[in-house]
Protein backbone atom coordinates (compact mmCIF):
# COMPACT_ATOMS: atom_id res chain seq x y z
CA UNK A 1 0.00 0.00 0.00
CA UNK A 2 2.71 2.52 0.92
CA UNK A 3 4.63 1.78 -1.96
CA UNK A 4 1.63 2.65 -4.38
CA UNK A 5 0.95 5.98 -2.53
CA UNK A 6 4.56 6.47 -3.07
CA UNK A 7 4.46 5.74 -6.65
CA UNK A 8 1.16 7.97 -7.39
CA UNK A 9 3.15 10.68 -5.20
CA UNK A 10 5.64 10.90 -7.81
CA UNK A 11 3.66 10.63 -11.07
CA UNK A 12 1.92 13.16 -9.53
CA UNK A 13 4.56 15.12 -9.37
CA UNK A 14 6.26 14.10 -12.65
CA UNK A 15 3.22 15.21 -14.02
CA UNK A 16 3.23 18.41 -12.89
CA UNK A 17 6.76 19.59 -13.66
CA UNK A 18 5.95 18.10 -17.23
CA UNK A 19 2.78 21.03 -16.84
CA UNK A 20 4.97 23.52 -15.68
CA UNK A 21 7.62 23.10 -18.54
CA UNK A 22 4.37 23.07 -20.87
CA UNK A 23 3.40 26.39 -19.78
CA UNK A 24 7.32 28.10 -19.41
CA UNK A 25 7.46 27.07 -23.38
CA UNK A 26 3.95 28.68 -24.32
CA UNK A 27 5.44 31.61 -22.49
CA UNK A 28 8.09 31.23 -24.46
CA UNK A 29 6.38 31.04 -27.55
CA UNK A 30 4.20 33.71 -26.72
CA UNK A 31 7.40 35.92 -25.91
CA UNK A 32 8.97 34.90 -29.49
CA UNK A 33 5.42 35.74 -31.45
CA UNK A 34 5.37 38.92 -29.95
CA UNK A 35 8.71 39.96 -30.71
CA UNK A 36 8.40 38.71 -34.33
CA UNK A 37 4.82 40.75 -34.63
CA UNK A 38 6.91 43.91 -33.50
CA UNK A 39 9.84 43.60 -35.62
CA UNK A 40 7.70 43.28 -38.40
CA UNK A 41 5.45 45.93 -37.65
CA UNK A 42 9.07 48.27 -36.95
CA UNK A 43 9.51 47.23 -41.07
CA UNK A 44 6.02 47.81 -41.75
CA UNK A 45 6.57 51.42 -40.47
CA UNK A 46 9.23 51.73 -42.46
CA UNK A 47 8.59 50.19 -46.04
CA UNK A 48 4.93 51.58 -46.32
CA UNK A 49 5.52 55.35 -46.85
CA UNK A 50 8.56 54.92 -48.71
CA UNK A 51 7.02 52.92 -51.15
CA UNK A 52 3.67 55.09 -51.10
CA UNK A 53 5.49 58.41 -51.23
CA UNK A 54 8.28 56.91 -54.12
CA UNK A 55 4.87 55.26 -56.19
CA UNK A 56 3.21 58.69 -56.07
CA UNK A 57 6.19 60.85 -56.79
CA UNK A 58 6.90 58.64 -59.59
CA UNK A 59 3.51 58.65 -60.94
CA UNK A 60 3.27 62.63 -60.77
CA UNK A 61 6.62 63.05 -62.59
CA UNK A 62 5.52 60.70 -65.16
CA UNK A 63 2.16 63.20 -65.11
CA UNK A 64 4.34 66.34 -65.53
CA UNK A 65 7.42 65.13 -66.93
CA UNK A 66 9.71 65.80 -64.14
CA UNK A 67 11.96 62.03 -64.23
CA UNK A 68 13.46 63.24 -60.51
CA UNK A 69 10.44 63.74 -59.18
CA UNK A 70 10.18 60.20 -57.58
CA UNK A 71 13.80 61.26 -55.28
CA UNK A 72 12.13 63.78 -53.18
CA UNK A 73 9.20 62.14 -52.69
CA UNK A 74 11.11 59.18 -51.06
CA UNK A 75 13.35 61.13 -49.16
CA UNK A 76 9.74 62.20 -47.28
CA UNK A 77 8.54 58.63 -47.23
CA UNK A 78 12.27 57.78 -45.56
CA UNK A 79 11.33 60.48 -43.04
CA UNK A 80 8.19 59.65 -42.60
CA UNK A 81 8.46 55.84 -41.92
CA UNK A 82 11.39 56.88 -39.34
CA UNK A 83 9.00 59.27 -37.55
CA UNK A 84 6.93 56.65 -37.47
CA UNK A 85 9.35 53.84 -36.04
CA UNK A 86 10.32 56.56 -33.95
CA UNK A 87 6.97 57.09 -32.62
CA UNK A 88 6.30 52.85 -32.33
CA UNK A 89 9.76 52.38 -30.15
CA UNK A 90 8.93 55.46 -27.98
CA UNK A 91 5.07 53.75 -27.25
CA UNK A 92 6.54 50.84 -26.51
CA UNK A 93 9.17 51.21 -24.53
CA UNK A 94 7.95 54.23 -22.20
CA UNK A 95 6.84 53.39 -19.36
CA UNK A 96 2.81 52.71 -18.42
CA UNK A 97 1.56 55.19 -16.15
CA UNK A 98 -2.26 56.17 -16.24
CA UNK A 99 -3.14 59.65 -17.35
CA UNK A 100 -5.69 62.17 -15.64
CA UNK A 101 -7.58 61.83 -19.53
CA UNK A 102 -8.04 57.97 -18.44
CA UNK A 103 -9.61 57.69 -15.53
CA UNK A 104 -10.26 61.10 -13.99
CA UNK A 105 -12.54 59.66 -10.93
CA UNK A 106 -9.39 57.47 -9.85
CA UNK A 107 -6.81 60.50 -9.76
CA UNK A 108 -9.50 63.08 -7.51
CA UNK A 109 -9.96 59.74 -5.13
CA UNK A 110 -6.06 60.11 -4.83
CA UNK A 111 -5.52 63.65 -4.23
CA UNK A 112 -8.59 63.79 -1.98
CA UNK A 113 -7.23 60.70 -0.03
CA UNK A 114 -3.46 62.12 0.51
CA UNK A 115 -4.96 65.12 2.23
Amino acid sequence: MQADFTIAVLIGRRRSNVHCEVERGMKNNREVVQSFAMVMQFGINMLVPILACTLFGAWLGEKAQISWLAIPFFVIGALAGMRNVFLFARRIYQPREHSKKEHPENNDRNIKEKE
